[in-house]
């Protein structure tokens, strides 16, 4: 009977202390987690920021190419 209070209590503390890791790794990995989702966002925000840059690039590539069709065609006059 004695024997098997002191297995009983080495199997508990055994068990408490895998609890114990197993929230510190829960614990990590939500904070991975949540600095992975932090970067996502930003991306995405990156991304807009680029493409509304791409976006106007290919505006003001369309207006240089109008500004000199009217040279060429001021010249020719």
């Amino acid at each position: 009977m004695v024997n098997l209070n002191s297995e009983s209590k080495e199997r508990i503390k055994k068990l408490s202390l895998e609890i114990r890791e197993l929230r510190n790794n829960n614990a990590s990995k939500n904070e991975k987690l949540k600095e992975m989702e932090k970067e996502i966002e930003w991306s995405k925000k990156e991304l807009k920021t680029l493409e509304t840059v791409a976006k106007r690039a290919v505006e003001l590539e369309t207006e240089v190419s109008r500004m000199q069709h009217d040279f060429v065609d001021e010249q020719r006059r």
